[in-house]
């Protein structure tokens, strides 16, 4: 019990910068569209792209980032807690 309080307690810092991290990577992604989209259309045009270049982008990432945040800090932590309950 006290084992899955803690994970409760990890998942919440971990949530915060996984946020953080999806947004900051988001907002890097759509100033590069930003750059890179070539003028001669529309503002509502170029908005259209962005915003269906930055949801790709973030759709792309999500799982590897979970996986990068989540999964690594708490399979570290069910190890060292295993580790340290089995020796």
């Amino acid at each position: 019990m006290a084992f899955l309080r803690l994970m409760v307690l990890v998942l919440i810092p971990l949530t915060v910068v996984y946020l953080s991290v999806l947004a900051y990577l988001c907002q890097r992604h759509r100033e590069h569209l930003l750059a890179n989209y070539q003028p001669g259309g529309t503002e509502r045009e170029r908005d259209a792209f962005v915003t269906a270049g930055v949801r790709a982008y973030a759709a792309r990432i999500r799982g590897w980032l979970a996986l990068a945040v989540f999964g690594i800090p708490l399979t570290g932590l069910a190890a060292q807690v295993f580790l340290t309950n089995t020796m």
